[in-house]
C-alpha cells in the first residue's frame, strides 16, 4: 500500500508535452477527420494534469490539444481497481469503456468499445486500446496508446503512439 501511495504522489502533477511519435497514423486509425489530421502538425504541444481524490480513490485526467477554434479537450475521471468502468475520449467525439489498474511500477489502461452504440462513435467491437504511463529512467512520464484488433488468428496490433511528458 506504501508503494501505490508512492506511486500516486509520483503521478500527480501537471505536465506539458516534450514529444509525441506515431500521433497522426494513430489517429488516422481511430478515424479522425482528414481535416483534423491535418491540423495536428500546426497546434502546439498539448498538457495534461493528473490529479487524485483520496476519499474517492479516484484520479481526475485533464488533457488539452487545441489549434484555433479546434482541439481536443478532455477530463476522465477513473479508478485504479482494475474493475471499476470509466468512459474516456479517445479522439474526437469518440469514446471507449475503461478499466485501470496498476501493474509493477505502471499505470495500465484498457479501453473497449461502448456497448450502446447507438448514442456515441466508439471502438468497433473485436478493436481495444492498452495505454499505459510509466516513468521512464530520464523522469518523464511515457505514454504508450497501442490500437489492437482481435480476429481469427489472434490479436494484432494495429498502431501505436508515444507520448513524453515532462512535470511541470
Amino acid at each position: 500500500m506504501e508503494q501505490q501511495k508512492e506511486l500516486i504522489e509520483k503521478f500527480v502533477g501537471k505536465y506539458r508535452c516534450a514529444s509525441m511519435h506515431n500521433v497522426v497514423p494513430y489517429c488516422q486509425q481511430l478515424g479522425v477527420s482528414r481535416f483534423l489530421l491535418k491540423l495536428v502538425p500546426l497546434a502546439p504541444l498539448p498538457s495534461m494534469s493528473l490529479t487524485y481524490d483520496p476519499p474517492s480513490e479516484q484520479f481526475t485526467f485533464t488533457a488539452s490539444f487545441k489549434v484555433g477554434p479546434f482541439g481536443f479537450d478532455d477530463t476522465h475521471v477513473f479508478k485504479t481497481d482494475g474493475e471499476t468502468v470509466s468512459y474516456m475520449k479517445i479522439a474526437p467525439s469518440t469514446f471507449g469503456a475503461t478499466t485501470a489498474q496498476w501493474k509493477d511500477n505502471t499505470l495500465h489502461m484498457t479501453v473497449r468499445s461502448i456497448l450502446d452504440q447507438s448514442k456515441v462513435k466508439t471502438l468497433p467491437a473485436n478493436q481495444h486500446i492498452e495505454i499505459r504511463r510509466y516513468f521512464n529512467e530520464q523522469n518523464q512520464l511515457v505514454g504508450t496508446h497501442e490500437l489492437i484488433q482481435a480476429d481469427e488468428t489472434g490479436l494484432t496490433s494495429l498502431q501505436q503512439q508515444i507520448v513524453y511528458w515532462d512535470k511541470i
